[in-house]
C-alpha cells in the first residue's frame, strides 16, 4: 500500500553536527571542495527532457508559480545541472507521479552575474523607493544580508584594488564598523569586505566577480522547484510564491497551528501574498486551506528525503541534492554534493573538516561552454 506522506509531518530536529536547525547551511561559503571537481567532476547537463521546467530568471513571472520578475533576469532558457542530480530528480519525478503530483524545475545552475542580479532585485525590492544615496554604512550591511537570505550575493574577486579599499573602508568607517560588528559577531574586516561587496554588486564596475566562490546554485547541485497537480495540470498552492521573502516561506511554517492567525493576516495584508492566494482562487485562508499547504509540503519533503535531498530552512523551493545516485566522487564521498548540502549531511574528509564535491569553479566555466554552443 502506497504510503501517505500528507499525515507524516516534517521533522524538525537540531542537526548535532551543527547545532543548529536543519536545513541552516551557515558557513557554506568557507566549505573546501575536493581536488576531483578539477580532475574528475560530475558533469554538467542540462535537465532531462522528461522534467517540466519553468525558468523564472529567463521567462520571469507565471500565474500560481511567481509574482516577482516580470521580465526575468536575463537569464539563459537551460536548466543545467549536474548529472547525478538530474538522475535524482528524474527519480522524485517519477515517485511523484504516483501520487498525482509533478515537478516543476525553475532554476537550477546560475551564473554568478545572474546570482548578482537576482541579490540586486531582492536588494532593491527591499528598500523600495529610498534612495540609495540615503542608506547608511550599517542600512546598506543589515539590508545587503538580508537580501543574500534568499538572492546569495555573488563575490568579488580578491585583488590589490579590493584589498587597498577594504583598508580605506576601515579608516573611513572603522568606528560604525566595530559597532555592527559586535552586533553580528563579525569582525570589522569582514564587514568592511560585505559593505564594498553589496555597494558593488548595486552597481558593479571596476571589481570582477568571483565565479569560484561557493554558492548553493553556482555549482550546479542545487534546484529550485515546486508541485504541479496532474489531475488539473497547474502547480499545488504552497503558501507562497517563489522567492517570496517572509516567514511563511520557511518549509515547516505551516505545521505550527498557531501560524494560522499570522498567515491569514500576513494574506490580507501582504500584496504579493494576497494577489498569489487569489490565483488559486483563495481570498480568505481557511484551516482547511492552511492544512492543505502543508500536507502538499509534507508531500514535497518526504519524496525528495528519498532522492537524499536536503533543505535549506528558509525556503520551501529549495533542494540541494548530493551524489549519492552514484556520481564520479561516490566512493570518496557518498552523501556530498555542494557546500550547503555538505554541511547538511556532516560530509566530511579524513581531517573531519567539512567538504563538498561540487563547487562553482568547474561548473561555472562548464556552463559558460555548453550555453556558448
Amino acid at each position: 500500500m502506497k504510503k501517505d506522506y500528507r499525515d507524516v509531518p516534517i521533522p524538525e530536529v537540531t542537526l548535532l553536527w551543527t547545532g543548529k536547525p536543519a536545513g541552516d547551511d551557515e558557513g557554506y561559503r568557507d566549505v573546501r571542495v575536493c581536488q576531483e571537481d578539477a580532475t574528475n567532476p560530475d558533469p554538467l547537463v542540462q535537465l532531462s527532457s522528461a522534467i517540466l521546467s519553468h525558468v523564472v530568471y529567463a521567462e520571469g513571472a507565471s500565474p500560481c508559480v511567481c509574482v516577482q520578475y516580470p521580465e526575468g533576469l536575463g537569464a539563459p532558457n537551460t536548466v543545467l545541472v549536474r548529472e547525478p542530480v538530474n538522475r535524482g530528480l528524474v527519480v522524485a519525478d517519477a515517485i511523484l507521479k504516483s501520487y498525482g503530483r509533478r515537478l516543476l524545475v525553475l532554476d537550477g545552475f546560475r551564473s554568478a552575474e545572474v546570482q548578482r542580479r537576482l541579490w540586486e532585485y531582492i536588494f532593491l525590492g527591499i528598500i523600495g523607493n529610498l534612495p540609495l544615496t540615503d542608506l547608511t554604512v550599517p542600512d546598506c550591511i543589515r539590508i545587503g544580508i538580508q537580501a543574500d537570505d534568499i538572492g546569495a550575493y555573488a563575490a568579488l574577486a580578491r585583488t590589490d584594488q579590493l584589498a587597498d579599499e577594504i583598508e580605506a573602508v576601515k579608516e573611513k568607517f572603522g568606528e560604525i564598523l566595530g559597532k555592527v560588528a559586535e552586533a553580528l559577531s563579525k569582525s570589522v574586516d569582514e564587514l568592511a569586505l560585505l559593505f564594498i561587496t553589496f555597494r558593488r554588486g548595486l552597481n558593479l564596475n571596476t571589481f570582477p566577480l568571483d565565479d569560484t566562490s561557493n554558492t548553493a546554485h553556482g555549482g550546479g547541485g542545487a534546484v529550485d522547484a515546486i508541485l504541479i497537480d496532474t489531475t488539473i495540470g497547474r502547480p499545488t498552492f504552497l503558501g507562497v510564491p517563489f522567492d517570496f521573502v517572509g516567514a511563511a516561506s520557511a518549509l515547516t511554517y505551516f505545521e505550527h497551528k498557531e501560524n494560522l492567525e499570522l498567515y491569514q493576516r500576513a494574506v490580507q495584508t501582504d500584496p504579493v501574498l494576497k494577489e498569489f492566494a487569489a490565483q488559486f482562487g483563495i481570498t480568505e485562508v481557511s484551516r482547511d486551506d492552511f492544512n492543505q499547504i502543508r500536507d502538499e509540503r509534507r508531500l514535497f519533503f518526504h519524496i525528495m528525503s528519498l532522492v537524499n535531498a536536503t533543505y535549506y530552512v528558509s525556503e520551501c523551493w529549495h533542494w540541494n541534492l548530493g551524489n549519492e545516485r552514484r556520481g564520479r566522487q561516490f566512493d570518496a564521498y557518498p552523501c556530498s554534493g555542494n557546500a550547503c548540502h555538505a554541511i547538511l549531511m556532516n560530509t566530511r574528509d579524513m581531517n573531519g573538516d567539512v567538504v563538498a564535491v561540487w563547487g562553482n569553479a568547474y561548473a561555472q566555466k562548464e556552463a559558460a561552454r555548453l550555453l556558448a554552443k
